[in-house]
């Protein structure tokens, strides 16, 4: 299969590799096309028409400006003094006194026509478990606009920002820390860099590469000094001085991002069309 489709059925919820892989056995994976998963993680990478090298090279820094630009309005100024507050201005990580605003959901899956990431899920995901995820977003079902919560707000210093909006690093939230209100820890994970295509196909029983516990040097091939302690697989507690008006993350929208951002890692590099490999 595309390395594209070995990387959802690594994150997919189980009975629904199992009715994946009742499909192929019935029909066959050269019909398989009722099944969506490359639209999907370009909705979530938001490269539907841009290539991978636009996204990964450090040329793109867009980010944080919705936040901090001249014609924020009063709710987005409001929120954003909210996560300062509760984030005590400071990178929940590192404590690194210089932070910027980091969205959890990528600002893009808010907007109007985002339902196709949204319906899309549900191919891979509970109607639940997609519901859940929804909810911070678009509390007011049946109105599909979304709010702008404090909940969907992390502060990252200015070196770990780029690396969690390129996707080689993610956190985790603590499974059992569903209902916490003052802390909740998360887990850091740095993911490999991954040197395949999407479409390069891979055997649908291949295993994930190892999230191995090594420093950022060897992971992401840059060393700074305030991540040279920051591996993989430790945890970290995020608090907050107020659970009512100043709410942590959430920790379906941390559920979300983990998920996603493993999924895109795995399922390798999005390159256009006249670039990939056709001899796969």
């Amino acid at each position: 299969v595309p390395r594209c489709t070995w990387a959802i059925l690594l994150v997919c919820e189980m009975e629904f590799l199992e009715d994946y892989i009742e499909w192929c056995a019935a029909i066959g994976h050269e019909n398989r096309g009722f099944f969506r998963e490359m639209d999907l993680l370009e909705e979530w990478t938001n490269t539907k028409e841009l290539s991978m090298a636009s996204i990964y090279d450090g040329s793109v820094d867009e980010k944080n400006t919705t936040m901090e630009s001249d014609s924020d309005d009063n709710l987005s100024s409001i929120i954003m003094a909210e996560v300062r507050e509760r984030d005590a201005d400071k990178c929940v990580i590192t404590s690194q006194s210089t932070s910027m605003l980091c969205d959890i959901c990528p600002d893009h899956l808010l907007q109007e026509f985002s339902y196709r990431f949204w319906s899309g899920l549900l191919q891979w995901w509970d109607f639940e478990t997609v519901q859940r995820w929804k909810l911070p977003l678009f509390p007011n079902h049946p109105h599909t606009e979304a709010v702008e919560t404090i909940q969907n707000y992390i502060s990252l210093s200015p070196v770990l920002r780029k690396y969690w909006e390129w996707g080689d690093f993610v956190l985790r939230p603590h499974p059992k820390h569903k209902v916490c209100h003052r802390e909740l820890e998360v887990q850091i994970f740095w993911l490999p860099l991954q040197d395949h295509c999407w479409s390069d196909k891979i055997c649908i029983f291949s295993k994930p590469p190892r999230i191995r516990k090594g420093t950022t040097v060897k992971l992401v091939g840059l060393e700074w000094e305030e991540l040279k302690d920051l591996k993989s697989g430790h945890w970290i507690t995020l608090t907050t001085p107020d659970p009512d008006r100043l709410p942590l993350p959430s920790w379906d929208l941390l559920e979300l991002r983990f998920i996603m951002t493993i999924f895109a890692r795995f399922a390798g590099k999005i390159v256009p069309e006249e670039g990939r490999n056709k001899n796969k």
